[in-house]
């Protein structure tokens, strides 16, 4: 999802961008009611992501307001 992306003024996102870095989603039908970022950080997707060379893993909730 890099390309959605290439405009944010979010520096996470931006400086992963100017790095030559890419961005990737996860989809979770029915998360953001299920998941919050304390608890992804406690789990594993988390650790695997930062043994893997993440800097870090942003949780991002879309809703359908």
């Amino acid at each position: 999802v890099s390309e959605v992306f290439e405009d944010s003024s979010f520096k996470v996102f931006s400086d992963a961008l100017a790095n030559g870095g890419i961005i990737k989603a996860l989809c979770v039908p029915c998360g953001a009611s299920k998941y919050s970022n304390t608890n992804l950080k406690k789990g594993d997707i988390y650790c695997e992501a930062i043994k893997s060379g993440a800097k870090g893993l942003p949780f991002l909730k879309i809703l359908d307001d």
